[in-house]
């Protein structure tokens, strides 16, 4: 007899499951369908979220644009996506429009930078590694300065989604070690200790 009772709610449950996408919402039902590959529906579902503010929604109308998925390709509608994105905080976009900005001529490095570092400050290991990279070098404006880049590869390394990206940030960050005195290894040691405490 009490078969019944539970037939219903396990019923219930794969009802639940069936309908689960079309459930998620719009931002998630337009990130899936941009996925897949689907840009005139991942469009039709992001542009009114991007319209009202939904930064996530206006990153991803960003890479459209930027690589012309779904849309004409517009490098200007892609950097006023994606800075509309980062000025809401996304860090994603954040870290793109620092790149963009580092790699048009003729676009201002300190906004480049002041994205960049944004990202950094967020953790986005992409964002981590360019800065560090940038000030090993001495690039784009910036004083060479290897506590710095020490202090941000060491950052990145520990941030690493594998093992052959953690290899490249270790391998580069010990090069640098190399033309560093013991004193400056264990500053950068002590400015990744207090970024990572904040």
């Amino acid at each position: 007899m009490k078969r019944p009772t539970t037939a219903l709610p396990i019923g219930g449950l794969l009802l639940l499951a069936h309908f689960g996408p079309a459930l998620a919402g719009p931002l998630e039902d337009g990130v899936a369908a941009y996925r897949q590959g689907d840009f005139a529906a991942a469009m039709r579902l992001l542009r009114p979220l991007a319209d009202a503010g939904d930064a996530k929604a206006e990153f991803h109308l960003g890479r459209m644009y930027a690589l012309g998925q779904g849309v004409r390709q517009d490098p200007g509608q892609a950097v006023a996506w994606y800075r509309k994105a980062a000025q809401h905080g996304n860090a994603e976009a954040e870290f793109v429009l620092g790149v963009m900005f580092l790699d048009r001529s003729g676009a201002p490095q300190e906004e480049a930078l002041v994205w960049l570092r944004q990202a950094a400050d967020k953790g986005v290991f992409n964002a981590q590694v360019r800065l560090g990279m940038m000030y090993a070098k001495g690039a784009a404006g910036l004083a060479q300065d290897l506590i710095v880049a020490r202090m941000w590869l060491s950052l990145a390394a520990e941030r690493a989604e594998n093992a052959y990206a953690h290899d490249l940030v270790t391998t580069e960050r010990d090069r640098l070690s190399v033309a560093m005195t013991p004193a400056e290894i264990a500053e950068a040691q002590r400015r990744a200790i207090e970024w990572r405490a904040k």
